[in-house]
């Protein structure tokens, strides 16, 4: 499905293409890489594509059950590692998303940044969401 539909983020902000698998609690997308969508450093690029990937797969979940789209927000970063830096133009990458803890609006998520299974980041984030 087309990320565009899922989360309120419009280009150059929208950094995700699809979302390619959605099962409780994980989920997948795609983003090709374009010197547009790259936002700051890199690190800070793969931590928001972790955090649009949750989000996509929170607002699908939320179209399935007929439910309102939620606010959300990305709170905090722990434990973020960084492999590769400098993306080359022209690549898709893979982003996972799996949620690990939630405590009321927050939530504890594990991402991992790919291209072709190598891994270029990974590390957890804290979001919020409204209700």
């Amino acid at each position: 499905m087309d990320v565009g539909l899922l989360v309120p983020h419009a280009p150059p902000m929208l950094l995700l293409d699809k979302l390619v698998e959605k099962r409780k609690g994980f989920s997948r997308t795609t983003s090709l890489i374009a010197g547009e969508r790259l936002i700051g450093d890199c690190a800070e690029f793969y931590i928001e594509l972790v955090a649009q990937t949750m989000a996509a797969a929170q607002e699908y979940e939320a179209l399935e059950d007929g439910k309102p789209v939620r606010d959300g927000m990305l709170v905090g970063i722990d434990s973020f590692s960084f492999y590769e830096l400098n993306p080359i133009p022209g690549k898709i990458l893979e982003i996972e998303a799996a949620l690990e803890m939630e405590f009321g609006p927050v939530k504890i998520i594990q991402g991992k940044v790919m291209f072709n299974d190598l891994v270029y980041a990974e590390g957890k984030i804290k979001v919020w969401e409204n209700d």
